[in-house]
């Protein structure tokens, strides 16, 4: 299952699926990284539905426009899928991951290369986050005790962000909850922590935690607990809206 967001339709959720058969394929380079190659070999026809429209009038009209978005998304996920993925092991025990097929020696663009003693890389990405929606990151397994999750937050495009951790449970349900209804409405639990980035300022937080399983939500609504409020309102049809664009890099290492 999943979502995503286009200006008319505000928030879009769906689930997909699909049976797929790999070529792999191992190189080395001269760093003594090994990439992994899987190159899709064969695709089933991808199920696409999609299950709610946020916009009111759109989803309204849902009966309508489903079976067209259910085409489209199809073939954008047969379109993704057909490119297959490149796993690389480096030297230093860590692992990355590309879309198609990368050759040996490049490696994947992220926008933090964050490193520190005894720290393991979870994901260095960025993500952009709509007025009045959110992104869930995760989950994210810690297996240790004594280990915290350190967060490098970089905010673009928008005044200020909710950063929220929860628990796996907590956070299955507001995923649930967010992909089963239109309108974005108040999680059902109380972060484990809270913060707000701000544009301009890298944030960086170390956040000790139990071994278990979490969730990295970056919020911007208006219905964050513990949070502040989203700095824009949703417009009407996204007129005039501005994503928040976020960079990150969440890493695992011993607590402070």
């Amino acid at each position: 299952m999943g979502y995503a967001y286009t200006s008319m339709s505000r928030k879009v959720t769906f689930t997909s699926g699909a049976t797929i058969q790999y070529n792999d394929d191992f190189k080395c380079a001269d760093d003594n990284s090994i990439y992994a190659y899987f190159d899709t070999r064969t695709v089933s026809p991808p199920q696409f539905n999609v299950l709610q429209i946020e916009q009111p009038v759109a989803n309204l009209m849902q009966n309508l426009i489903a079976p067209f978005a259910n085409t489209f998304g199809t073939q954008m996920v047969s379109g993704q899928l057909g490119q297959g993925f490149t796993v690389i092991q480096g030297d230093d025990n860590s692992t990355d991951f590309a879309v198609g097929h990368l050759p040996v020696g490049q490696k994947p663009p992220h926008p933090f290369d964050a490193h520190g003693s005894n720290r393991i890389m979870v994901e260095s990405l960025r993500t952009e986050v709509w007025p009045g929606e959110r992104d869930f990151i995760g989950p994210i397994e810690v297996q240790d005790s004594g280990r915290a999750l350190y967060l490098l937050l970089q905010l673009d495009g928008q005044q200020s962000v909710n950063v929220m951790l929860f628990p796996k449970v907590a956070g299955d349900q507001a995923l649930q909850l967010y992909v089963n209804y239109g309108p974005v409405g108040p999680m059902p639990a109380m972060p484990q922590f809270s913060d707000v980035l701000q544009y301009g300022v890298q944030y960086q937080r170390a956040v000790p935690v139990p071994p278990g399983m979490y969730y990295v939500v970056i919020d911007d609504t208006t219905t964050a607990p513990g949070g502040q409020p989203a700095p824009s309102a949703a417009l009407p049809f996204g007129a005039g809206a501005q994503a928040a664009v976020v960079s990150y890099a969440i890493q695992i290492g011993d607590a402070p």
